[in-house]
């Protein structure tokens, strides 16, 4: 895998902070019990940082990076939303320019198990599954506190609210979190192991990758269209 990414990957962009796009990384710190955000704009980035972000057991063995031992992050959340929500910028020049897009790996959905096999599959399955939903839930009352601190911030009416303690201590910096799209992968994972990297089956699950993406895409922007008309009637 070392040799592979050699190959591919720029190394001195990676450790460059100021090169762009940024990259943003999670690892679960296996002796803290926690998850590690690397942040190409904060941290030198090298092949082990890629390589603690998928270092997924007992497939593959821990990374080490300062001292500290490394596992896949997916073991921690495997949707990391709100390390990048922390780093978008809380007052874009376009409204609603920020868009997320989330990649469902498994269906949260399937079959019950029959098998023993069958059970190991499905725990990997649930372990890994997105939990997208309940994120957003959370994140759309996010929306309302970030939209009330928006109001208060525009309107002198709530100058003397601006300068108590118990607002200061409530503005933590919400932001309005921007439009988030979700491609889930549109075949049960129980058709390939997990452990399957056969060229046959890479080349499949990308070629199915491609089209639940554009599925998605197009569903997204076919339903902002739709809310766009209703908007302005």
């Amino acid at each position: 895998m070392r040799a592979t990414l050699t190959d591919l990957i720029d190394l001195d962009a990676l450790a460059d902070r100021k090169a762009r796009p940024q990259l943003l990384m999670t690892a679960t710190d296996i002796a803290a019990g926690e998850i590690k955000a690397f942040d190409s704009a904060e941290d030198s980035l090298t092949l082990d940082h890629i390589l603690a972000s998928g270092s997924l057991p007992p497939n593959f063995p821990m990374t080490e990076i300062d001292g500290a031992a490394y596992w896949d992050g997916g073991l921690f959340d495997n949707t990391p939303l709100g390390a990048v929500i922390e780093r978008m910028n809380p007052a874009p020049a376009v409204k609603d320019e920020r868009q997320i897009v989330v990649v469902n790996l498994f269906q949260n959905r399937g079959e019950v198990p029959a098998t023993m096999a069958d059970v190991g599959q499905r725990i990997l399955n649930l372990l890994f599954a997105n939990k997208t939903r309940s994120d957003l839930k959370l994140l759309r009352r996010f929306n309302g506190v970030a939209a009330l601190l928006e109001l208060i911030d525009s309107d002198d009416r709530w100058k003397t609210l601006r300068s108590t303690e118990a607002y200061a201590a409530a503005n933590r910096g919400y932001i309005t979190v921007p439009n988030i799209v979700e491609i889930t992968r549109a075949t049960q994972a129980e058709r390939h192991s997990s452990g399957d990297f056969s060229p046959a089956t890479i080349a499949e699950l990308a070629s199915q990758g491609e089209k639940d993406a554009i599925d998605a895409l197009a569903a997204n922007d076919k339903g902002a269209r739709r809310d766009s008309s209703r908007a302005f009637g």
